[in-house]
């Protein structure tokens, strides 16, 4: 009887052993969430030049139409998702970031061009957590991107264009658009933060919507997680002038 008293409790010791380690585990790589709050700051004329930028330092007095194409490897886009374990009290955030962004943005010196249209695309395929089964699933079967590649936004508005603009100087717009995912296409409005010179237009910008909103169903793996169906989004764009 002893003996067997002694082998239940190692093994309940075993198995909280490793329940607590697993919730430690889940709680180490829950992800670090990195809102940023300013433009990121314009590179100085020396480093434009010698990375192969233009040395431009203002559009042409008479150019029309100015147009800016995002440089992929200095941008980011990333979502925020808030999930639960099933074994955890409390909720935590889980983020999937990319540089796979492209895009281009038209302007006037009165705001957006109304031709060409000014389109953000990212590549969905490229998400990537800190989690490789999460990434899988939402690829998979959220996101379904094997079908659905790309998230589009269309940028059909911008409000709070400056009517007069000192170079450097950091300013609060909206930009107000349609957003495409997965085949569906609805409004949604970026509050976005910008600043121009250079040659070049930095910014960031965070707006929040819904999945079901896009037809898309929270990620939910019973006895294990389920995702909130609210979502953040935030995109870090370095542009520079053609």
């Amino acid at each position: 009887m002893r003996k067997v008293l002694f082998v239940a409790g190692a093994m309940l010791v075993i198995a909280a052993a490793a329940i607590g380690g697993g919730i430690a585990y889940f709680l180490s790589r829950s992800d670090e969430v990195e809102l940023v709050t300013e433009a990121p700051p314009l590179p100085s004329p020396q480093a434009t030049v010698a990375g192969g930028g233009s040395s431009t330092t203002s559009p042409a007095v008479g150019a029309e139409v100015l147009h800016f194409v995002l440089v992929s490897e200095q941008s980011e886009a990333s979502y925020i998702a808030r999930e639960k374990l099933a074994f955890l009290p409390a909720t935590s955030e889980a983020v999937g970031k990319t540089n796979a962004i492209t895009g281009d943005i038209y302007l006037t010196r009165k705001g957006l061009s109304p031709s060409p249209p000014s389109v953000i695309r990212v590549d969905l395929r490229t998400l990537r957590s800190d989690e490789a089964r999460r990434d899988n699933f939402v690829r998979n079967n959220t996101l379904n991107t094997d079908q659905y590649p790309f998230a589009e936004f269309r940028i059909e508005g911008i409000e709070g264009f400056p009517t007069s603009y000192q170079e450097g100087e950091e300013v609060a717009v909206r930009l107000v658009g349609t957003m495409t995912i997965r085949g569906t296409s609805r409004p949604l409005v970026f509050d976005a933060r910008a600043r121009y010179g250079g040659g070049t237009l930095t910014g960031v910008a965070h707006t929040a919507f819904k999945l079901t909103d896009f037809g898309l169903s929270p990620p939910n793996i019973a006895g294990f997680v389920t995702v909130e169906d609210e979502i953040r989004l935030q995109i870090i764009l370095v542009a520079r002038l053609q």
